[in-house]
């Protein structure tokens, strides 16, 4: 039996699964029944996403159109590092005239003020380098900021990135 356990732990390790067994441990970290403990000894990142997309969506119709910033429905962790994204445009924002920017910690980070999204794909300013990366310095809302009042609208700002320490 012992065997066989071994081999199955071996087995979901090689292909990346996280095994509960009391005392089992890798290199990368330390599971226990309860919940996953990183190897930092900071049990509260494991309550968190390590890797993965943030997605957060605009929509004229539910968030309204008004100068300034409106708050997406996205909340990026502290210390979570943004390093790549883009934004799909569902519905053009308008007036094609009407600028707007993406903000976590800073105005800009994620999309700076002189875009209009009227095109179906559009980059962030993170592109998956370290230099256009961007680590939240707490709890940080998607913010969208509109210069002028918009008329339509609808679109998903998806962003990955990797839980920092």
């Amino acid at each position: 039996m012992k065997k066989i356990l071994s081999s199955i732990i071996a087995l979901a390790v090689l292909a990346g699964v996280a095994v509960a067994q009391e005392g089992f441990s890798t290199n990368t970290a330390v599971y226990t029944k309860e919940k996953p403990i990183l190897s930092t000894g900071l049990p509260e990142l494991a309550e968190r996403k390590t890797a993965g997309w943030y997605v957060g969506t605009y929509d004229y119709a539910l968030d309204g159109g008004a100068v300034g910033d409106i708050a997406l429905d996205c909340v990026v962790p502290d210390n979570f590092i943004v390093y790549d994204g883009l934004i799909e445009v569902v519905t053009p924002v308008t007036p094609v005239t009407n600028m707007c920017s993406l903000k976590l910690n800073a105005a800009g980070d994620i999309l700076a003020a002189s875009t209009n999204l009227s095109a179906t794909l559009v980059d962030t300013i993170p592109v998956g380098t370290a230099a256009t990366a961007v680590k939240m310095t707490a709890d940080r809302t998607l913010t969208v900021t509109f210069t002028s009042a918009a008329t339509a609208g609808k679109f998903r700002v998806w962003l990955y990135g990797h839980q920092g320490l």
